[in-house]
């Protein structure tokens, strides 16, 4: 099977009323394409189905995908050194540490349910309890999910996470592709809103 991408060139209309279509295709789909066609004439010259169509864009990585990506790619590298960890926890670690919450002066008696019910809003809707200098309260720094995040605060969690991976020697996008990414986040995040 061939597939490829390329631009239309051009029709010739030949004597027997059949049409030639021309498509330029890119030089470096060269070798693939020419091994394709070897592969698709030993057999003589049968009839192929041909589909010729708009090419379009692929959907990019949004900024929350590449962050449980890199998350991901994290766990896997800790998992090879016999540390077991999962994405998630990954992803929570980062959330206390660069994320964004609410300190709450809660009564004793009501830190539990108030937990309970927080963290059933997603994997990054954390709570830490402490103690409080009130009587009969707790303090609890309720943490947000990312999906929540604006660009900036998205940007530092990234970065955080980012920073990980450079101490496990993990590959990331340049920066300018995540500026991209961050920059949509910010047009996405701003429509919910």
């Amino acid at each position: 099977m061939m597939e490829t991408y390329g631009t239309y060139n051009g029709i010739k209309f030949l004597m027997d009323g059949s049409m030639e279509l021309s498509f330029l295709v890119p030089h470096h789909e060269k070798s693939r394409l020419l091994a394709s066609i070897d592969e698709i004439t030993q057999a003589g010259l049968p009839t192929l189905e041909i589909t010729a169509k708009k090419k379009r864009k692929k959907r990019s990585l949004d900024a929350n995908d590449y962050l449980w990506v890199l998350c991901t790619k994290i766990a896997e590298r800790l998992q090879d050194s016999k540390l077991s960890i999962s994405k998630e926890e990954v992803y929570r670690k980062h959330i206390r540490l660069v994320g964004k919450y609410e300190p709450l002066a809660l009564r004793a008696d009501a830190v539990e349910r108030f937990c309970e019910t927080w963290q059933k809003n997603g994997t990054g809707w954390l709570t830490e309890v402490v103690d409080s200098t009130l009587d009969g309260c707790k303090k609890v720094f309720a943490y947000y999910g990312s999906s929540t995040y604006d660009t900036k605060e998205m940007s530092r969690l990234i970065d955080s996470v980012i920073q990980d991976c450079a101490a496990l020697q993990i590959e990331t996008i340049p920066p300018s592709e995540l500026d991209m990414l961050l920059k949509e986040w910010g047009k996405s995040s701003a429509k919910q809103k």
